[in-house]
């Protein structure tokens, strides 16, 4: 290659040619972070569901728990004010005789 003019094309072409391949790894780069960016956001929001999704059935078994012990408290107020034995109300509620004990206390 002796001509000057097909030098200077073969010198633009190889510089155009490192330039695409930079410009794709250039892009390639890019997509990954932002791939990458993604990602993590979407397992953050995941993350963050499914402690809430967690925290409103623990919140909502603890919510059962207490009712059902109220429950057990009302129906043995409710009992003692009928004159029903301590030991009876205890095993009818599940609650022990000392916690109805200090319920008939408690009473008006």
């Amino acid at each position: 290659m002796s001509d000057p003019v097909m030098k200077e094309v073969v010198n633009a072409e190889m510089a155009f040619t490192e330039d695409e391949i930079m410009r794709r790894q250039y892009a390639q780069r890019e997509k990954a972070l932002r791939d990458y960016r993604s990602d993590m956001a979407e397992a953050r929001r995941e993350g963050i569901l499914e402690g809430r999704r967690e925290g409103e059935q623990k919140g909502r078994r603890e919510g059962e728990q207490k009712g059902r012990s109220e429950e057990k408290v009302s129906i043995a107020v409710n009992m003692l004010r009928l004159g029903i034995d301590v030991s009876h109300i205890a095993a009818a509620t599940g609650l022990s005789v000392a916690d109805v004990e200090l319920l008939k206390t408690k009473l008006p």
